[in-house]
């Protein structure tokens, strides 16, 4: 029996890149691409909106059910609103796939350029601990001190000055979590890194919108090079569009 190929989940606010990402994403992998948002809105008969004038409980009701449907495909990249990750029954959803163990970027994903966490992050990562989820930081920085003082901010191993996205960061990781890597999931703030090492080594992978706008010098110089791919990948849409619309 053919092994279930794994989805991608994508989160973050509003007008933070999702669609742009989903759909570069969905095109290079040949995966379905879904908008949770209009998805809802498409089976509810309702605008987001209008939903949210029943209460954000009510919302958040419909949203986990959602979660429920789309966790159970294969092949499709699911974009989903930041509001997902704040009912655990989401988070149980979206791991259908039997995710077992979680490697974790730091810079821009645990915490902010100025080492800072954002609110519920601790809270986060101490919730799934107690459902059984193993961790483990993979980062590319160079600093220990920094990547160390993370690790035991949250109590989990850590390996650093990684060399993302090759695969050897990746592997450390999975050996020490000793867990197979279709039930990995990665989770980061960069295409280029984080997304295409864990693509690269059969991992699910979920991508965070950047804590805050201010990064490093390298990943001051990925960023415009991801954007330049992405703005690429906006134009290649534009013209298939206009091609439909003429057809």
């Amino acid at each position: 029996m053919k092994e279930m190929e794994k989805s991608i989940t994508l989160i973050g606010l509003p007008g933070c890149g999702k669609t742009t990402v989903g759909n570069l994403l969905s095109d290079k992998l040949n995966y379905e691409f879904i908008d949770m948002d209009f998805y809802i809105e498409d089976n509810q008969g309702k605008t987001i909106i209008e939903l949210f004038k029943n209460g954000e409980d009510y919302f958040r009701n419909i949203e986990t059910e959602t979660c429920k449907e789309l966790g159970e495909r294969s092949k499709t990249i699911i974009s989903s609103g930041g509001g997902v990750v704040k009912k655990r029954i989401n988070i149980e959803y979206l791991k259908k796939n039997q995710i077992t163990g979680i490697i974790l970027d730091v810079d821009n994903t645990l915490i902010d350029y100025y080492k800072v966490f954002p609110d519920g992050t601790k809270e986060w990562v101490a919730q799934l601990k107690k459902h059984g989820m193993k961790f483990c930081i993979l980062s590319n920085s160079n600093k220990i001190a920094k990547v160390k003082e993370v690790a035991k901010q949250i109590d989990v191993p850590y390996f650093y000055f990684a060399k993302k996205p090759l695969k050897i960061g990746f592997r450390k990781a999975q050996k020490l979590l000793n867990i197979e890597s279709k039930n990995i999931a990665v989770i980061g703030d960069q295409i280029m890194t984080d997304i295409l090492g864990a693509n690269r080594c059969n991992m699910f992978s979920i991508l965070v919108k950047p804590i805050k706008e201010k990064d490093i010098l390298i990943t001051k110089i990925k960023r415009p090079i991801e954007d330049l791919i992405i703005q690429k990948y906006q134009n290649k849409l534009k013209r298939k569009e206009n091609e439909n619309v003429h057809k």
